[in-house]
């Protein structure tokens, strides 16, 4: 025996509520992912005419769960840092992105990058009172089934992500002075927000390739050169009594 479609529709609302989103109406959920994606106009990034916007995509993507993966693997992840108070990073998350989005530069960027336009993906972070957010190229599918990897050159990654990096800061700029001016509302979430060019593991050589991507996303090229650097920290809590721990 079918199950009649007012029965089957009853079931489909039940597993709804259940599972407190959308259920597809199709088998191969179709329905699902043809969904029209909300879009915004991109801002030009400081240009003189203002006539410099772009449709850019508004949905919030999915989570990225494998974070220490993203974090860790080779020269990590560009995008932005958010704290905020314990038990408020899923507020704290919509918030940075609704503040993010409308400020994310106009596509492509220098050399062709990010063609298909910038995608901000929130990492799954296992801490609490933080919140990174990934800001990557989008990529095409259609360019990805058709690429001639004989053709391809990892100089060529290098370059986009060090252009996709050297942009954070400026979209980090644009948004606290739009917060400063009242052109956007001042957060109730997010408390502090830095630009991340390179993320990586913490070890010697992770370090060093690191330092030569964050000075290759402020524009230096440092390949080939001796860089040295400092690593400064700040502890969210204070140290009991004396900081030498001698006491």
């Amino acid at each position: 025996a079918t199950m009649d479609e007012d029965a089957l529709e009853a079931l489909r609302r039940e597993a709804e509520m259940e599972m407190r989103r959308k259920a597809p109406r199709e088998l191969d959920g179709t329905d699902l992912s043809a969904k029209r994606r909300k879009t915004f106009d991109a801002q030009d990034g400081g240009g003189d005419d203002g006539d410099g916007a772009t449709e850019a995509d508004e949905s919030l993507e999915r989570y990225e769960y494998a974070a220490p993966d993203a974090i860790v693997r080779g020269l990590g992840c560009v995008g932005f840092v958010v704290t905020c108070s314990f038990q408020r990073e899923k507020s704290a998350t919509r918030e940075a992105t609704e503040m993010l989005r409308p400020r994310l530069p106009a596509t492509p960027l220098a050399f062709g990058a990010a063609a298909k336009g910038l995608r901000l993906n929130p990492v799954k972070m296992p801490g609490r009172g933080f919140v990174l957010i990934r800001m990557s190229e989008r990529p095409d599918p259609d360019g990805a089934k058709g690429r001639d990897d004989s053709d391809h050159h990892p100089s060529d990654d290098d370059r986009t992500r060090a252009t996709v990096a050297a942009e954070v800061l400026g979209v980090v700029t644009r948004t606290v002075a739009d917060v400063r001016a009242g052109r956007c509302p001042a957060p109730r979430f997010v408390e502090k927000m830095t630009p991340v060019t390179v993320t990586c593991a913490f070890d010697g050589e992770a370090v060093d390739a690191g330092a030569v991507a964050a000075l290759a996303a402020s524009g230096f090229d440092a390949k080939g050169r001796d860089v040295s650097f400092a690593v400064s920290y700040h502890n969210r809590f204070k140290t009991q009594g004396d900081p030498t721990g001698k006491a």
